[in-house]
């Protein structure tokens, strides 16, 4: 059996424990955040790379292209 005295010790930590459970949820949340808004930054980098990396082959097959005919045009 549970005391009185044993009640009014867990409700006086229960706004502590509160509180300290609320700035977890803060911290896990602006976590959540940053690691979204790292996640997005990679994402935008790789993109933009390979996009660099495509046009840089299609750029080069071209160049290949025009000197081959210009070879097959002799």
């Amino acid at each position: 059996m549970v005391g009185p005295l044993m009640l009014g010790n867990h409700a006086q930590h229960l706004p502590q424990r509160l509180q300290a459970l609320q700035e977890q949820e803060g911290d896990v949340h602006r976590f959540r955040d940053e690691s979204e808004r790292q996640r997005n930054e990679i994402l935008t980098a790789a993109r933009n790379e390979a996009r660099q990396v495509v046009s840089e082959a299609n750029r080069e097959a071209t160049k290949e292209l025009r000197e081959a005919a210009a070879k097959g045009a002799r």
